[in-house]
């Protein structure tokens, strides 16, 4: 078991800029389709309701690619002297840290609440990394920084450094 050296809290981790860069470009993506469903309501040549209902979706469309734009930059992990603090683009959950059972590769972690029920939650500032790169997977950089980050957090949660050492969490 990795020990953890607790001067370093409060540690926020937060995923590299080029999986962030990629998030925001899938959003601006969304942005675009929408500017152009929009551009076909306001100028096409379709019935009144039709066109409204093309503006509607084009203006939601480019409303939550600029949402999903800015919420980027604040997706992280984290790590206080007592909770996962776990930010994403839409919420962010507080997880206690006696109450963490196992943190694994996908990266998930796995906690039990007060009602004994157990639950499992994204690392979400980790998970940007999940699709990175080509068929073959994630590249080296990304996968080498994503197993750093994650023995972080199993340090911090007093776990061994890999999912694949010590008791295994089935589910």
């Amino acid at each position: 078991m990795s020990a953890f050296d607790e001067s370093q809290l409060p540690m926020t981790l937060k995923p590299l800029a080029r999986a962030t860069t990629t998030s925001r470009l899938g959003a601006l993506y969304v942005g675009v389709l929408g500017l152009g469903v929009l551009a076909a309501g306001v100028f096409g040549v379709l019935p009144t309701v039709a066109a409204a209902g093309l503006i509607i979706v084009g203006a939601a469309g480019v409303l939550l690619s600029l949402l999903l734009i800015a919420r980027t930059g604040s997706v992280s992990v984290t790590l206080t002297t007592d909770f996962l603090v776990l930010r994403g683009q839409f919420s962010t959950r507080t997880v206690p840290r006696n109450a963490i059972k196992k943190v694994t590769d996908e990266p998930l972690v796995i906690w039990r609440d007060g009602a004994q029920r157990d639950h499992r939650t994204w690392l979400t500032g980790l998970a940007l990394y999940r699709d990175q790169g080509r068929t073959g997977g994630m590249n080296t950089s990304l996968r080498s920084d994503l197993q750093t980050k994650l023995s972080l957090v199993r340090a911090w949660a007093g776990e061994p450094a890999s999912a694949t050492e010590g008791d295994s969490f089935r589910w």
